[in-house]
């Protein structure tokens, strides 16, 4: 997705360091949570489940968070 793409937040890690997100080509995808800026009712934003990440997966690349 690029770069202030708005997504649908349908779950996230319990410390909020990783964000699942409806949809990227068409399927879930997790995005770190050093680039999501939440938007909407923060109480909306508690209530998401707080899922498990899939296993046995890394991230394809690492990069500098932009300022």
């Amino acid at each position: 997705a690029d770069g202030g793409s708005v997504m649908r937040a349908t779950g996230k890690l319990a410390d909020e360091s990783w964000w699942q997100v409806c949809c990227v080509d068409g399927r879930e995808a997790w995005v770190s949570g050093d680039w999501v800026q939440p938007v909407g009712p923060s109480t909306a934003l508690g209530d998401l489940p707080v899922v498990a990440a899939p296993s046995g997966t890394k991230p394809a690349a690492l990069f500098d968070r932009l300022e």
